[in-house]
């Protein structure tokens, strides 16, 4: 709604049935600085038609009509409009309606006889209004946040479990491959089923952007640079038929997010704009610098007060419905056709902006386009973020190891078991974290400590290396995991400073790849 106050607009839908009546409500109204925007109607008919075409500041109503009962109108209006002000200005109501009124839902009454009070009335209803939009608009994104985290940790747990069951798939297939005579018909069908596994690995990666447990890498980043470099990926994913059309700020700030990640944002609000504009059209791409104020925060974006680098992507083309708009982050949510989306993209994109600090903001009507706002926090210390998985990689390793396996799946237990003495390793296993210092205890000649990270009997991995490197300060450590974003900030802290982690689902090349940067050249 527009500051009334300050632009002196007001839309207003007059229910009255005398002129006169109308004409002095309106003098009045213009005599204390309103431009009234009005529409009168004296029936049913004519103001549900009013009620379904405009978008109304104010509601004034006479109580007494010959065609039209000043209570029919209020209950239309709360069931049609319920967020827009209802004030009876009439000269009949009396106080025992008056009272009446107000328990259905008016905002407040006027004597016609005494119209010095219909400015303030108004003024007073309209910022009653404004307050209620804003604490229902925070109420709405209370229970969304509370919804998106459930179904977050959710997607999470079934990414974590998900690629437990891709290692030992992939495993068991590439062992095939490297040990087996296959004819090239049985090596097709091991490829196809490879294929489908690699496939299936990019979904987990799709969930665990939206639940916020993907693993970022992020760094000091020029979000200009990065789209501009990123304009040929576009062009080609969009095609000729829609018009690219990029505006930057020129002294647009820096943030820190994952570069990669970033792009696949782009790129994916990209398709999804080429997908809303299958006759062709503009995708409008603005760089800009935000500060949002407290008040801004409460009454409009509900995003955190802050300075953001903003990057809003905009489309002409179909728009969207207030129910698709507030379903479109859900994951699995699309309006496409079977088999032309997963319903993942928009879901990837909230969960990277979400888990880099910062807010995505939808704007859309029908046939009007839609424009998506993402908010990353400004850098404001200039440092470029430290990546986790960033270690000095010696160049080889090729001593015989003794490895302590860790793992609580029996399958992904064995499977690793075998990759590793494929790699002239020894192996020693263990089943969960008890287990394992029992064997450190008793061996003081290991030299490589595999561990999963996520495990039962109240020991996590990055605990389990916390106590191994007490009994053997020597020991080096590889840490696995299917959603190491599962652990909290303090822990992944932690990990990083024990040793590297090789993600699930994993090959023998990641491996050897993990045992090379884990340990001395």
């Amino acid at each position: 709604m527009e500051d009334v106050e300050t632009t002196d607009k007001l839309r207003v839908l007059v229910v009255e049935d005398v002129d006169d009546d109308l004409q002095l409500c309106l003098r009045e109204m213009r005599r204390n600085g309103f431009t009234p925007d009005y529409e009168c109607v004296d029936n049913a008919k004519a103001f549900l038609g009013a009620l379904s075409k405009g978008k109304w500041d104010v509601i004034l109503c006479d109580f007494s009509m010959p065609a039209f009962s000043g209570s029919e109108a209020l209950s239309l209006s709360r069931s049609q409009s319920p967020d827009v002000p209802f004030i009876f200005v009439s000269g009949t109501i009396g106080e025992e309606n008056a009272v009446a009124a107000l328990q259905e839902g008016a905002q407040d009454y006027v004597l016609k006889q005494d119209l010095r009070r219909l400015t303030p009335a108004i003024r007073r209803a309209l910022r009653f209004a404004e307050e209620r939009r804003a604490r229902l608009k925070v109420e709405q994104q209370l229970r969304q946040s509370q919804k998106m985290e459930i179904v977050g940790q959710l997607t999470g747990g079934i990414a974590h479990d998900f690629n437990n069951m891709l290692t030992i798939v992939l495993g068991n297939l590439e062992l095939l491959e490297l040990e087996c005579r296959l004819s090239p018909e049985q090596q097709q069908l091991v490829q196809q089923a490879m294929e489908a596994g690699q496939r299936g690995t990019k979904l987990v990666k799709s969930l665990s952007a939206f639940a916020r447990r993907q693993v970022l890498q992020p760094q000091q980043y020029d979000l200009n640079a990065g789209v501009s470099g990123a304009m040929p990926l576009l062009e080609r994913a969009i095609g000729a038929h829609i018009e690219i059309q990029l505006r930057q700020s020129r002294d647009l700030w820096t943030c820190v997010l994952d570069p990669t990640q970033f792009i696949s944002a782009v790129t994916n609000l990209a398709i999804n704009a080429r997908d809303a504009m299958p006759g062709g059209g503009v995708l409008e791409i603005v760089s800009s610098n935000v500060r949002i104020t407290p008040q801004e925060s409460l009454n409009a974006k509900g995003i955190s007060p802050g300075e953001y680098v903003c990057l809003s992507v905009t489309d002409s083309g179909t728009g969207m419905t207030a129910l698709t708009k507030e379903q479109a982050i859900e994951p699995f949510f699309t309006t496409k056709r079977v088999g032309q989306g997963t319903g993942l993209g928009l879901s990837m994109v909230y969960g990277f902006v979400s888990q880099s600090g910062g807010d995505i903001e939808i704007e859309s009507e029908v046939g009007q386009g839609t424009t998506v706002n993402l908010y990353f926090p400004r850098n404001v210390i200039g440092t470029t973020a430290s990546n986790p998985e960033d270690r000095e990689t010696p160049a080889q390793t090729s001593r015989r190891l003794r490895v302590l396996v860790v793992e609580d799946e029996p399958m992904v237990l064995s499977l690793a078991e075998r990759a590793l003495q494929a790699l002239q390793h020894e192996v020693i296993t263990a089943e969960d974290g008890p287990q394992a210092l029992q064997q450190l205890q008793a061996d003081n000649k290991i030299d490589l400590l595999f561990t999963d990270l996520v495990m039962p009997n109240g020991m996590l991995g990055v605990e389990l290396a916390r106590l191994a490197l007490e009994l053997q300060p020597e020991l080096k450590v590889l840490f696995t995991s299917g959603n190491p974003a599962m652990l909290p900030s303090d822990l992944r802290e932690e990990m990083s400073r024990l040793g590297p982690i090789l993600h699930k689902p994993w090959t023998r090349a990641d491996l050897k790849k993990a045992l090379i940067a884990a340990l001395p050249g």
